[in-house]
C-alpha cells in the first residue's frame, strides 16, 4: 500500500502581499505619467490676457499663437505676418467645411494693440467667420 507522500506547505512570509502592492503602484505611475502629458505646451511662453467671464470653446481647426514681441505662429509653425493670410486661405481650402472652420487667437498680455490689430486684420483678410480670442479667467479689479 502506498501512502501519499507529505505536502510541505511553505510558512507565510511578510513579504507576500508586497507584490500586488508593486503592481498597483506601477500602474498607477505608468497611469499618471501618461495623464500628465495630455495637453501641449506652447511654442512660446505666453501671459494670456483675462477676463471676467469665460466661454467654453470648441475645438480649433487652427490656432494663431502672438508673442509679447509679435512673433506670430500658426499652429506651432513660424509664420511670417505678410504670408498669414495665404496660410489661412489654404488652410480654409483643405477644410472639409468652411463655414465652420474655427480659429482661436492666443495672445500675450504685454503685446501692443497694434500689432494686434494687423494680425487680427490679417485673419479679416482670409475671410474668416468663427474667431475667438483666448482669455483666463481673472478676477474683478
Amino acid at each position: 500500500m502506498r501512502t501519499p507522500l507529505p505536502i510541505h506547505k511553505r510558512a507565510f512570509a511578510s513579504d507576500d502581499n508586497l507584490v500586488p502592492l508593486i503592481n498597483i503602484i506601477f500602474l498607477l505611475l505608468i497611469f499618471f505619467m501618461v495623464a500628465g502629458n495630455i495637453t501641449a505646451s506652447d511654442v512660446v511662453p505666453v501671459n494670456a490676457l483675462q477676463s471676467i467671464t469665460q466661454t467654453p470653446q470648441a475645438e480649433a481647426d487652427a490656432i494663431l499663437l502672438v508673442s509679447a514681441n509679435g512673433d506670430v505662429y500658426l499652429n506651432s509653425q513660424p509664420v511670417g505676418p505678410e504670408l498669414l493670410t495665404g496660410l489661412l486661405l489654404k488652410q480654409l481650402a483643405l477644410s472639409p467645411d468652411p463655414e465652420k472652420f474655427r480659429v482661436q487667437v492666443k495672445v500675450d498680455a504685454a503685446l501692443p494693440v497694434e500689432k494686434l490689430k494687423t494680425v487680427m486684420g490679417s485673419v479679416r483678410r482670409a475671410g474668416l467667420l468663427r474667431v475667438s480670442l483666448l482669455t483666463l479667467k481673472g478676477v474683478l479689479p
